[in-house]
């Protein structure tokens, strides 16, 4: 008993050498992947490293990888429940063309084994969907495109000699007033989702482009997916439970998505605010989708869509799944990318 006591005691030992050993030189990897941040980037976005490649490593613990989505966009829901954390779907539509995106948001400590949750997400993500993944600089010329600042393609050994602020160098100058936010030469109106219909009557993102003005106007919608814990589906199914008189056991909420739906609509500044508010919550209406005019941290949730996730804007809804399911194919169902 004694041996076996002192065998497995040695045993235990040697593993922990053995994890020592595999976390120091993961460590050594990784510094020789990541780079450290400019200060003011630190500063102002809370990022500290980047992998040129694409994976971007924030204060608060996330990691970010940014894709392209060149087809297969309706299936995005399907995959979302099976990737290993939370991933955020943009649409973007200006200039009479449509791009989508897919952000994929991963908590970690070691730069490796988050590398490695990355690529089976990956993997996920092409069972269905044709995705390019985005490097570093890739991702950034995208965010300037959005922005309005694609005269000039990012240059990252520039950034990273000059020790510049990402954030300054990609996000346009946002105001914001008791009428709205204006947005370099543009008016936004910023919206969420209150409520998902039963039934998706018809697909929205092309007429409110058209409302917004097809020469001067640009629509954004990001649709963030979280994981839908223990403790989240209890309490779902409580006020369930309570707003149908009938028992809806915490189980079955597993057929629901934890999604948080945002709208950004670009006009012209020569547009009037309010009819194009209401014009785009009567098209929403009109697809049975409850959507409201955003009320405070308006300039947070533009350029958490701008910035494809990195400043950080969520606010879950339960949603069923086959309701979200049936808003991808009726949006995205068509693989177009002309409006």
């Amino acid at each position: 008993m004694a041996y076996g006591t002192r065998a497995e005691m040695l045993e235990e030992k040697r593993m922990r050498r053995e994890r020592e050993r595999s976390r120091k030189e993961s460590i050594k990897s990784a510094k020789k992947e990541l780079l450290i941040a400019p200060k003011k980037t630190r500063r102002s976005l809370g990022l500290l490293q980047i992998d040129p490649a694409g994976v971007l490593h924030f204060e608060d613990g996330r990691w970010m990888k940014f894709y392209r989505v060149v087809s297969g966009m309706k299936n995005y829901p399907k995959a979302a429940e099976r990737i290993s954390g939370p991933g955020i779907f943009t649409a973007f539509l200006s200039d009479g063309r449509a791009r989508y995106y897919i952000t994929l948001i991963r908590q970690g400590d070691i730069y490796a084994k988050v590398k490695k949750g990355f690529s089976e997400d990956e993997e996920i993500l092409s069972d269905g969907m044709k995705i390019e993944p985005l490097s570093f600089c890739e991702a950034v010329d995208e965010i300037l495109y959005m922005a309005g600042k694609s005269n000039k393609a990012f240059d990252f050994k520039e950034f990273m000699k000059k020790r510049k602020d990402l954030s300054a160098l990609t996000f346009p100058k946002v105001k914001e007033d008791k009428g709205g936010l204006e947005c370099e030469v543009f008016s936004v109106e910023e919206f969420f989702i209150m409520e998902y219909p039963e039934e998706i009557v018809k697909s929205v993102l092309t007429d409110c482009y058209e409302i917004a003005g097809e020469k001067d106007g640009k629509v954004i919608m990001s649709l963030e997916f979280g994981k839908t814990d223990e403790k989240a589906r209890r309490e779902y199914s409580e006020y369930l439970s309570e707003r149908y008189s009938t028992e809806v056991k915490a189980e079955l909420i597993e057929a629901f998505l934890n999604v948080c739906g945002k709208v950004s609509v670009f006009f012209g500044k020569d547009k009037d605010r309010k009819e194009i508010a209401k014009k785009i919550m009567d098209e929403f209406a009109g697809a049975g989708i409850l959507i409201g005019e955003r009320y405070g941290l308006k300039e947070q949730a533009l350029l958490s869509q701008l910035s494809l996730g990195m400043i950080e804007d969520s606010d879950y809804e339960i949603v069923a799944r086959d309701i979200v399911e049936r808003l991808f194919k009726e949006e995205f169902g068509y693989d177009q990318n002309k409006v």
